[in-house]
């Protein structure tokens, strides 16, 4: 199911995935999760906000960007550390809290906190 949801949440970040797609392959076991809950959210957000239809250069550009990207970017590397579920949840909210967040500020914090495990 872990393996599934970061699947997900990755093709959501490329634009890969339909929002029926989703529906479907969402494991309903996930929901008893409260991690994945907050995951299912931000995929749903990511699929239905996705600038895929545009095929803008500019677009892309502001998506890679975007909060929301940023959001399941992070979501994507944090299902794969092996936290606890409420470590997942309070690592995630601190993070989302930055101003200026980044894909390399990102990196670099989960690499730091899967270190300290």
């Amino acid at each position: 199911m872990h393996k599934l949801i970061t699947e997900l949440c990755r093709k959501a970040q490329e634009g890969e995935l339909s929002l029926e797609d989703f529906q479907k392959k969402w494991p309903n076991e996930a929901n008893k999760n409260s991690f994945y809950r907050i995951i299912y959210n931000d995929i749903e957000d990511g699929v239905e906000h996705f600038p895929g239809n545009w095929k803008k250069e500019k677009l892309y550009d502001k998506w890679y960007k975007s909060n929301l990207f940023l959001t399941l970017y992070l979501d994507s590397l944090l299902l794969e550390s092996n936290l606890s579920e409420e470590d997942l949840i309070k690592h995630r909210d601190l993070m989302l809290k930055e101003k200026n967040l980044r894909k390399e500020t990102i990196e670099d914090r989960v690499l730091q906190i899967r270190k300290q495990k």
